[in-house]
């Protein structure tokens, strides 16, 4: 043990490892006596102390070091800093961070593509298992996208996508974690992760519809915090595009303004267009209903003056979004912001003109005349906005599939719809990864007898576009 004492021979003895044999009184032992050489430090104390370093240095060597390069050093002098102290909870909070950098390409960048919600994610992780589980399967999945520049599906990821589904469903079973802002958030959050994996044929899950159904269950009354306000606010749009083609989500009309028209931003050129779209299911169930149910063919007039007055609104609203467009463009500004800002534009112009072409087509189903020439001309615009925000791809175009979607049902030639199926299918293997020719067909000549209002298998399964 260090600090016990040893001998107290002196120093030629020890020198030679020879016992020495002398008292505490004796001025010289009988070694040094008998060679007659200097006996120095005979019975003098000594304690012995082990070096423990080398224990503490292999210690060390087992902890990984991260290797960081100072700019004023050669390669060749690397600078080793220990990990701090971590579990899998910090790890999951600084991977979540990483993620919603918004300084990120707006290719991948997941705040400007899905919503700011996204940045209050890493302050609560840690309350909700819903919630952990999604934000752990968000960050594998966006991890794989980015490497790979498309959506892709391992056995790791549907393992991790297979825990957070039962951590979301034993949330919802709970009464008090159901009505909660974090499992609205896990279900959001699950929703980009399909749009970031490969779609699986038949794959009929809908999160929109779990939304729904949280949404009815915590009743639509206003939001508790700013969290919960901005999560609402990025909620209403996958609810709204996914009730375009799944019946299962209905909301009554004074549903849908609630949940849409309500708050600050409700008459902003950018909600314009939306607020028309959210009123679009209903109004196509009820048209509908008059076109097929004999007694209800005295709605028609006043459904066709409804829509028509929808679509004169969204006319308006395109071309305010076609001027601000154009004004950018002239002039764009603030420097750092050029291409964000120009994406959204081009975005928001896209959704404004697909609106007005579905309205389009809802009104000539309901007064027999075929499509105005106009939604052709809506139709070339989309055309050209989609190979502007070629360059945005993946995430910052993915909303243009959409747009292209509805642009193929308004054109009227051959040659028109050929040039908008063949960028369609190269943003779906781009952005949503690969579909077959079949499919595509299919999807289109679904979407086409939809928005005309004629007679269709409502259980379908479609793809999620929106």
């Amino acid at each position: 043990m260090p600090g016990v004492p040893s001998g107290r021979g002196c120093n030629a003895c020890r020198k030679v490892k020879k016992k020495c044999e002398g008292g505490d009184d004796d001025v010289q032992c009988a070694r040094c006596k008998r060679l007659r050489i200097p006996c120095v430090g005979l019975g003098q104390k000594r304690y012995k102390f082990q070096d423990e370093g080398q224990k503490f240095e292999a210690i060390g060597k087992k902890t990984t070091a991260i290797v960081v390069p100072l700019p004023h050093q050669a390669t060749t002098t690397p600078q080793f800093l220990t990990r701090n102290p971590s579990n899998s909870m910090t790890r999951l909070v600084s991977a979540m961070v990483d993620k919603i950098d918004p300084a990120t390409d707006i290719r991948y960048q997941l705040i400007w593509n899905f919503g700011g919600y996204l940045a209050e994610i890493p302050r609560r992780l840690g309350a909700n298992a819903a919630l952990d589980a999604a934000s752990d399967v968000l960050v594998a999945a966006h991890t794989n996208y980015c490497v790979l520049g498309r959506p892709r599906s391992d056995n790791r990821l549907l393992v991790k996508y297979s825990h957070a589904l039962t951590a979301l469903r034993d949330a919802l079973d709970n009464p008090v974690q159901a009505h909660s802002s974090e499992t609205l958030c896990a279900i959001m959050v699950l929703m980009i992760v399909q749009a970031l994996t490969t779609r699986s044929k038949g794959f009929t899950a809908s999160h929109p519809e779990g939304a729904t159904q949280v949404l009815k269950s915590r009743g639509l009354t206003g939001p508790c915090n700013d969290f919960e306000r901005t999560l609402l606010r990025t909620l209403r749009g996958p609810v709204v595009f996914e009730a375009l083609v799944n019946d299962k989500i209905h909301f009554t009309q004074q549903e849908w303004r609630m949940l849409v028209e309500s708050g600050p931003d409700a008459n902003i050129v950018d909600v314009v267009w939306f607020a028309a779209l959210s009123r679009l299911p209903e109004l196509m169930q009820r048209c509908r209903r008059a076109l097929h149910d004999f007694p209800a063919t005295k709605e028609l007039p006043d459904l066709m003056t409804e829509t028509h007055d929808l679509l004169e609104s969204i006319r308006g609203n395109i071309v305010a979004l076609r001027e601000r467009l154009r004004d950018f463009e002239k002039n764009p500004r603030p420097a750092g912001m050029i291409e964000l800002i120009h994406s959204h534009r081009v975005r928001m112009l896209g959704m404004g003109l697909s609106t007005g072409i579905l309205y389009s087509c809802v009104l000539s189903a309901l007064s027999g005349m075929p499509l105005h020439s106009e939604t052709n001309e809506w139709s070339m615009e989309i055309l050209c906005l989609s190979e502007v925000a070629v360059r945005w791809r993946p995430l910052g175009a993915m909303a243009m599939i959409f747009c292209l979607y509805t642009a193929w049902i308004a054109a009227s030639s051959i040659v028109l719809r050929d040039e908008v199926r063949a960028l369609l299918e190269e943003y779906e293997i781009t952005c949503l990864g690969s579909l077959s020719v079949s499919d595509m067909g299919g999807y289109l000549n679904w979407m086409e007898q939809r928005f005309f209002l004629r007679e269709i298998e409502l259980h379908k399964v479609v793809p999620s576009i929106f």
